[in-house]
């Protein structure tokens, strides 16, 4: 019966894939569903309801885990967040892990600065012995995206729709950020174990400054002005160029993994998982 219900699973993720747009929520689903039957997990969500501006500021910190990131673009007064808490301890020990799932923290600040921007500060952090068996994923859904900041290790990032500012400190995951809006703003993304994949708009700008430890950097512009910057050399793991005469810098760096860039018509419609441009 076990080896049915894993079929069943493996053929809904494939399913899933098949949309064009990235479902990472789904997909953790599937695997949060493995993790209980056979690998001794378990975990606990809660979704929360926040009323907001029309422009949130996201700040999120957390111990281990993904973090979605996403800008409806409609009219509501109201954020959705969803936190998972999370805890795989092995086979065998789904009583520890269940034990445990009390002791992952998350807390949630809201501050209005102006009447026009709201200011999310969200943090996970755990106290239990063995932290590394456990992990908090965050999924939040804004009307609109401003400045965005986060920190995780083994988890993956994805933002899409920003506007402003982001930064981004990873691990062991990959980070996707994918807007529709001409962006030009200084970006910053440090990541280590994973691929970075950066899909923009035409009329978006900045001076990138792309470099990567075993991996390879790979960029596609087909809508705009791309060139290399006088006195830079670039390589296939290191680019040093200016799009569009854009003066906000685009740092990303990573290690163990690849750069991917991409300036297109329709930066969203690429699929759930991370290909060349």
């Amino acid at each position: 019966m076990r080896s049915i219900a894993f079929l069943s699973l493996v053929v809904a993720l494939l399913a899933a894939c098949e949309s064009t747009h990235p479902l990472p929520g789904f997909q953790r689903d599937v695997v949060d569903a493995w993790r209980a039957g056979f690998a001794g997990g378990a975990s606990a969500r809660e979704t929360t309801e926040i009323k907001v501006g029309p422009v949130v500021d996201v700040e999120i910190d957390v111990f281990a885990g993904d973090v979605t990131i996403e800008a409806s673009e409609d009219n509501s007064e109201y954020a959705e967040l969803t936190v998972t808490r999370k805890a795989v301890h092995g086979f065998g020990r789904n009583d520890d892990a269940e034990a445990s799932i009390s002791q992952i923290r998350q807390d949630l600040s809201v501050t209005q600065p102006s009447a026009e921007r709201t200011l999310m500060r969200i943090t996970g952090i755990t106290g239990h012995a063995e932290p590394w068996y456990q992990r908090v994923d965050v999924d939040l859904k804004v009307p609109r995206l401003g400045s965005v900041r986060v920190t995780t290790t083994r988890g993956h990032v994805w933002v899409y729709g920003s506007r402003d500012r982001i930064e981004i400190d990873g691990g062991d995951g990959d980070v996707r950020i994918i807007t529709d809006f001409p962006f030009s703003a200084d970006c910053r993304v440090i990541n280590e174990d994973g691929d970075i994949d950066l899909r923009l708009p035409e009329r978006s700008a900045g001076t990138f400054d792309l470099e990567t430890v075993r991996g390879t950097v790979k960029t596609s512009v087909a809508k705009g002005e791309w060139r290399d910057l006088p006195g830079q050399y670039s390589d296939h793991d290191s680019v040093v160029s200016m799009l569009n005469n854009g003066r906000n810098r685009v740092l990303l760096r990573t290690v163990d993994g690849n750069i991917r860039v991409s300036v297109d018509d329709h930066p969203f419609q690429i699929g759930p998982y991370i290909f060349d441009p």
